[in-house]
């Protein structure tokens, strides 16, 4: 198994992933796991945000603030407080 994180990829073919570096990694299995910010909409709604600009949020999914607010999905993380 090859892990590469920090490695921005140009392409991608059935059995080859090219890396922005140029080097071309053959693979016959591809795991691609992209996204390091959350949308823009979090920042316009002004909660509070963790890393990757994602929401912070309880356990049970409730924002910090405002406590009618929920955060679900990828643009969420939980709160460090739980």
């Amino acid at each position: 198994m090859d892990v590469r994180l920090g490695a921005a990829v140009t392409a991608v073919g059935p059995t080859c992933v090219r890396l922005q570096a140029g080097e071309d990694s053959k693979t016959p299995t591809l795991m691609w796991a992209a996204g390091v910010r959350a949308t823009p909409v979090v920042e316009r709604l002004g909660v509070p945000q963790g890393r990757g600009g994602r929401m912070t949020r309880h356990p049970d999914v409730r924002v910090p603030a405002p406590p009618e607010m929920c955060g679900v999905g990828d643009r969420g993380t939980v709160a460090s407080d739980g």
